[in-house]
């Protein structure tokens, strides 16, 4: 039982797998896996650009936030206190693996009071303008403290250590992608598994239809029985299966009507010469027959010349012979002892 269900299984993934070979082997299917892969790895790639952005505020908002707490905690635990004591309690901060770098304190009439670590490149005048600088040089400046908003005296813009958040960014980008090719893997494959039965097969079917069909015209055959009508599609495609199938049945009725009609055309050509042999035949005849009447005309209008010539001269030469018989008479009676030679010469003529 086990082995029958291993070669059960067996023989199911090997149907699987020559399924995706021949899928894989067809144009249309390696197609729409690449336009499906490439339109969602688009579509995450553009989604990813304001995903990463969004991510980067977090990073920096973060580490504003974390800034922020520590100049309340000092504002707090020294309350009132003048402009040199809150720059030497601020650049304590420095000293305490913050990622605070420095910072400047403005009063709040906008003068600078001091300077405690790195000096930002943001300036109070930005605050005015809506200005904030962004991450350059893996510095991040920001204002952390302002006198409008929490009714002190004092403004305070920090520049702050992001160096760590270029690398969880990248960090961030390349679990996105991973995550957005996994993705877009699994719903290529999903679209090509669920595409397959319902587009890519019946169009190979049915190319494969149409190559029978050729080989059936082309070779003068019986119409073949077409594996893609046995689908019964209603939509588009079984129409253009349909249609298919109709234009065949079109032509090949017509290419019937032709072939019948060249047989009929043939039968009277066959018809034709038959009579036209015959023709020839009695045709020959009667020239044979006319040669013939014309010969045996000659003939005897040549033998109808002496025949006339002796019968219009007969009596003529009876007349002759008579005279000619009288005077050999007369000359017997006249020399009734001839010579010899002249005795030889009517007995050999017997007369």
């Amino acid at each position: 039982m086990n082995k029958h269900q291993q070669n059960s299984k067996l023989s199911a993934i090997q149907k699987l797998s020559n399924s995706i070979s021949e899928r894989l082997k067809s144009k249309l299917s390696r197609r729409v896996v690449l336009c499906v892969f490439t339109s969602i790895i688009v579509i995450e790639g553009i989604i990813l650009i304001p995903s990463v952005r969004r991510r980067e505020q977090e990073l920096l908002s973060q580490i504003k936030q974390m800034s922020y707490e520590k100049v309340a905690w000092i504002l707090m635990t020294y309350p009132n206190p003048s402009g040199k004591e809150l720059v030497n309690h601020l650049s304590e901060l420095i000293q305490h693996n913050m990622p605070i770098l420095g910072g400047d304190v403005y009063t709040a009439d906008g003068q600078k009071i001091g300077t405690f670590g790195e000096s930002p490149n943001l300036q109070l005048s930005d605050l005015s303008n809506s200005q904030k600088s962004s991450i350059k040089d893996l510095r991040y400046d920001d204002i952390i403290w302002s006198g409008q908003n929490m009714q002190t005296d004092y403004t305070i813009v920090i520049r702050h250590d992001a160096s760590h958040v270029r690398a969880e960014l990248l960090a961030y980008i390349y679990r996105i992608i991973g995550l957005v090719i996994i993705i877009s893997l699994f719903l290529t494959i999903t679209v090509w598994l669920f595409l397959a039965p319902i587009v890519i097969n019946p169009i190979l079917l049915l190319r494969y239809d149409l190559n029978k069909a050729g080989e059936a015209i082309y070779n003068d055959r019986e119409p073949p029985t077409f594996d893609s009508v046995s689908l019964h599609r209603k939509d588009e495609l079984g129409e253009v299966i349909n249609a298919f199938e109709l234009m065949y049945m079109k032509i090949n009725e017509k290419f019937e009507e032709r072939e019948a009609t060249i047989k009929l055309q043939v039968q009277q050509l066959e018809r034709t010469l038959e009579q036209l042999s015959a023709a020839q035949m009695q045709l020959v005849q009667t020239e044979k027959m006319s040669a013939l009447g014309q010969l045996v005309g000659g003939i005897s209008h040549e033998l109808n010349n002496p025949v006339n010539f002796i019968h219009g001269n007969i009596r003529y030469a009876i007349e002759y012979f008579d005279s000619l018989v009288e005077m050999i008479n007369l000359y017997q009676q006249e020399d009734p002892e001839p010579t010899p030679l002249i005795k030889d010469s009517l007995s050999k003529l017997e007369i």
